[in-house]
């Protein structure tokens, strides 16, 4: 079997095993409905390595974003105010940050769909504001999709390009598990205070 010289090692097991193939892109595919940049950030890079397979996997995780997508929204539209209203209860979700992402929709700032897939923390909770203030579906629809497919091949190549430049220089593989995993922390960070950001730019309406 011929080995890829820019992979840090080779995982034969996907050319065997389909049955352990399938169990690792359906455990991909549920990961992704909850998680977000951190999840694509590590499946890009695992791509790279060879340790997933690569047009499965990107059919896999780009299908579980539309899902977790639009069943968030759908969560917001079916129980609207009383879901967000346990959700701040239960300490889940900050009130102030509802507020804000409401008096953006109210603004008609539909753009913070787009904008809320890249960052961190943001994304499912304004799905849900979108679904619970009556966002048009069809225009949601057309929306997400577009907005989801930009960030997941954007989230995924970030991650599949830094292995691919680590790889080159940390041949071994611990070596390149911790820069990755530094990268990855520190692009958290960021997502993290473009979060903050926005929420303090924008009052509530």
């Amino acid at each position: 079997m011929k080995k890829n010289k820019n992979w840090v090692f080779y995982n034969p097991i996907f050319c065997y095993n389909k049955t352990y193939m399938w169990l690792t892109l359906t455990i991909i595919f549920v990961l992704t409905i909850f998680l977000g940049e951190e999840l694509m950030l590590f499946v890009g890079a695992m791509m790279h390595i060879g340790f997933i397979p690569f047009w499965q996997t990107l059919l896999t995780v780009l299908l579980a974003v539309y899902f977790g997508d639009f069943l968030f929204f759908y969560l917001g539209y079916r129980y609207g105010e009383r879901l967000i209203e346990r959700l701040i209860k239960w300490r889940l979700v900050k009130e102030t940050k509802v507020e804000k992402i409401k008096g953006i929709f109210n603004r008609g700032g539909s753009w913070i769909l787009f904008v809320s897939k890249f960052a961190y923390g943001l994304n499912h909770l304004t799905q849900m504001i979108a679904g619970s203030l009556k966002f048009e579906v069809k225009r949601y629809v057309r929306n997400q999709i577009l907005a989801s497919f930009v960030w997941t091949a954007f989230c995924l190549f970030i991650g599949y390009t830094f292995s691919a430049v680590l790889s080159d220089i940390f041949f071994d593989l611990k070596a390149l598990t911790i820069a990755l995993l530094l990268i990855f922390a520190a692009i958290f960070a960021l997502g993290w205070l473009f979060d903050c950001l926005i929420i303090k730019i924008f009052p509530r309406s």
